[in-house]
Parts: C-alpha cells; structure tokens; sequence
C-alpha cells in the first residue's frame, strides 16, 4: 500500500463532488491514441458506469489495432468521423475529463468544442506545463503514465475495493504500454506496488504479454526488418540513430494503425547509441511528419523535440510534428544534432 496520498485533499474532494452531481460524463484523449490514452479512458469509464454515471468516449481519431485487446475499447465515438454525433455528446456533457494530453492543441479539431462547453472539465496527465482548458488539473509529470494517476486517485478515493477486473486492466496495460514494460519511466517503487495491486485483482500478466506484445502482423515485422536494413543510419559520433518511413513505404508493407509502435525504441539496443529518433510520414495528413524521440541516461528528449520538433514530452520518451518532406525532415534531425552536441556527447 501506499504510505500517503501526492493530492490536494481539498482536490479529491472536489472531484469527488463533481463526479456525484455528474449524470452525463464525456471522456476525451490525445490525437493518435496509444495505450495509455486508451487505457486511462476505458478504465475511468468502467468505474463510472459501475456507480451509474453514463459515459462517451471520444477519440480523436483511429487508436492502433493492437490495442483492440484494451476492454471495452470499440465502445467510443470518433471525432473524426462523427464530428457531429460528438459535439451534441460534449455539450449534453456535465462533466468533461480530459486525459493524458496537457494542451488543447493535442485533441485537434475536438479542442475548441471542449473548451467551449459549459460542462465542468477535469485534466488528468503525466506531461509538463498543462494549459488553462480545465477547471480541476490533476497534473504530475512523475508519473509512469496516466494510467497509474487515475489508479492512484482512485485508490485515494477510497474506491479500491469496488474497482472491477475491467478497470484494473485496462490501466494496466496502459502503463505496460507506456513504460516499454517497465523499462522506462518506472524507477520509483510506487509503480510496482501499483502494478502489483492491479495483478490482485486477478489480472494474469503473462495472457496480457501475450496479447500485446506476441500478436504482432507479419507485415509488421517485414516492414522493420526493412526500416533496419535499408532506413537504419548511425551517427556514432553522438551516439544517435535516426530511422525514417515513408507514408509509400508503409502502404507497400500493407501495414495498419499501430505496425510502428516501438520502433524508435529498437537502436537503443546497439552499443554506443543512446538517443533515437523515428521520422514517419502521415498517411492521411499531406507534407506532416510524425516523430518519436527515446534516449537513454542524461539526453532530454523533451528538450531536443521542443526546440526543434515541435513537441515535448518526457525526458527519455518525447513526440513532435514536422510539416515538411521527409528530406526536409532529415535535414531538422541533422541540425538538432549539432544544437545538442554537447547534451548529445556528455554521455
């Protein structure tokens, strides 16, 4: 168990009120949802329909295929393809939780309508400098992932026991999922004992590794032993990688929505390389790149996306967007190189 409680008692209070008033709760993530968006949303929902709260899940577009194996994860809405179905369920909205995203700018098209309704909106996240677009923020970028936040709110609640076999895990997986497995962002001992309070609610970790993590597409695999072969450059002088995919490449492996997920993390296993990056063309938007940074001991992530990738994030494990060629996009990489030579080479 826990030794003590990280909030605001007077915040716990609060959001247990506004939950008590709430009939209609709208819950609502990140663009390009991973496990931890996914997980968070379908667990706080199972605990709110279980005390009779009714509950929409709105997605700003399509999450990855694997994370079909999340509970209840078919059960939401798509902004991007029920604009319309979405917007009359944010302003029926009572109550409005924004997870896992610290910015209005991370649910696109969906953000203005979020900050434009009259409901009463909680954030709760993991990542730095959270905007002004909720009234409660539960905001602690220590966290392993959202998921273990909502958990841990929840257990301070009082709620533990009444948390059902769904819940647990889908909040497991999302900190499996946002932690590489434990891997990464996961030094503190709260995460495990977190980890270890969801198993006793009869999760079988080994049926959830298998589910995640060996049910992989072929097309999945042939497409990252070509990225190795053919798309794989190594820059020993700083210890970095770089990896690139074209939106031409992705269709001519006929790889789905979540193929790439990992991928930056595979050339922190080669010796010497301590910083990757992953450039991947958007299939559906023109002239956008998307990027993942990951890195190892002291490289700031978060640091090198925000001055030069339009991103952030967390310290070993950052996102950003580019809107340029994927050579325009190389050319940003080889230029972050020599703005943090020094971060790059103090390793």
């Amino acid at each position: 168990m826990f030794n003590d409680s990280i909030f605001d008692a007077q915040n716990i209070e609060l959001l247990r009120k506004k939950i008590s008033q709430a009939n209609n709760v709208v819950i609502c993530v990140h663009v390009s949802p991973d496990g931890d968006a996914v997980g968070s949303a379908t667990g706080l929902a199972a605990y709110l329909r279980q005390i009779g709260k009714n509950v929409i899940i709105i997605f700003p577009n399509q999450m990855p295929d694997f994370l079909k194996v999340v509970p209840s994860s078919h059960d939401h809405l798509r902004y991007d393809r029920s604009p319309e179905a979405s917007d009359l369920m944010i302003k029926a909205a009572d109550l409005i939780f924004c997870l896992d995203f610290n910015s209005k700018s991370r649910i696109t098209d969906m953000g203005d309508k979020i900050a434009e309704a009259k409901a009463y909106k909680i954030m709760i996240d993991h990542h730095l400098d959270p905007d002004d677009l909720c009234d409660l923020v539960f905001s602690y970028p220590e966290m392993s992932s959202t998921c273990e936040l909502v958990f841990r709110i929840l257990w301070t609640m009082g709620e533990y026991d009444k948390l059902s076999f769904d819940t647990c895990k889908s909040l497991y997986i999302g900190m499996m999922t946002d932690t590489g497995e434990l891997s990464y962002n996961s030094n503190r001992s709260e995460v495990f004992t977190t980890i270890a309070m969801l198993i006793e609610k009869g999760i079988d970790r080994d049926e959830v590794h298998n589910e995640l993590f060996m049910n992989g597409t072929e097309s999945r695999y042939r497409m990252q032993g070509h990225m190795l072969k053919d798309n794989l450059t190594l820059y020993p002088e700083f210890g970095a990688a770089l990896q690139t995919l074209t939106k031409e490449e992705f269709k001519e492996y006929g790889c789905i929505k979540g193929d790439t997920e990992g991928n930056v993390n595979i050339p922190l296993s080669i010796k010497g390389i301590n910083f990757s990056v992953f450039l991947r063309e958007d299939t559906e938007k023109e002239n956008t790149i998307r990027v993942s940074l990951r890195s190892l001991g002291d490289i700031k992530c978060n640091e090198i996306s925000a001055a030069c990738f339009n991103g952030g994030g967390h310290a070993r494990a950052s996102g950003g967007e580019l809107h340029c060629s994927m050579e325009e996009a190389v050319e940003v990489f080889n230029k972050a190189l020599i703005k943090f030579e020094d971060m790059l080479k103090a390793r």
